[in-house]
C-alpha cells in the first residue's frame, strides 16, 4: 500500500502519481518472514516539485536595437520543462526560436510559462533605432 492515498500497489511496478507540491510517500509490505511470521516493512520517500525557469531567452540584434521592417530572431530555453507562450499575439511556443518583426519604436516581448503552482517570466524590450514617429500627414 502507498500513502497518501492509500493506493494499493503490486509488488513489482511503476505507479503514475501526479504531484503539485512536495510530498513525502510511504510504501508498507505486508507479508510473512522465512519463519512464517507477520511483518510489515516500510520504506519513505519524498518527491520535491521543482519550478520551471526560464534560463535563456535573447534577440539576435546586438543591445536588442535594430531598424525598421528588419526581422528579430528570438531565441529561449527553460528548464523543468512547461509549455511557454509569447505576448504580442504570438501565444503558445515550440522548438526554441522565433521570428519576430517589431512595428513599433520599442516593442516589450514577454516568455512566460506555467509550473504546478507558479508563473514565471521574462521580458526584453528591441528598439526599433531609425523609426519614424509620424504624428500628423498631409499631403
Amino acid at each position: 500500500m502507498l500513502t497518501p492515498g492509500d493506493l494499493v500497489v503490486n509488488s513489482v511496478g511503476n505507479p503514475k502519481i501526479e504531484v503539485f507540491e512536495d510530498t513525502a510517500f510511504r510504501l508498507y509490505a505486508f507479508g510473512n518472514n522465512r519463519f512464517g511470521n507477520n511483518r510489515q516493512v516500510t520504506r519513505t520517500a519524498t518527491v520535491y516539485v521543482e519550478s520551471p525557469v526560464i534560463t535563456r531567452f535573447a534577440s539576435d540584434c546586438p543591445d536588442n536595437k535594430t531598424k525598421y521592417v528588419q526581422i528579430v530572431t528570438l531565441s529561449y530555453e527553460s528548464k523543468i520543462g512547461c509549455n511557454l507562450y509569447l505576448n504580442q499575439g504570438i501565444e503558445r511556443l515550440s522548438g526554441n526560436t522565433i521570428s519576430v518583426l517589431p512595428m513599433r519604436a520599442s516593442t516589450v516581448y514577454t516568455l512566460s510559462g506555467l509550473g504546478a503552482e507558479v508563473l514565471i517570466q521574462r521580458s526584453l524590450t528591441i528598439i526599433v533605432t531609425d523609426f519614424l514617429d509620424v504624428e500628423q500627414f498631409t499631403y
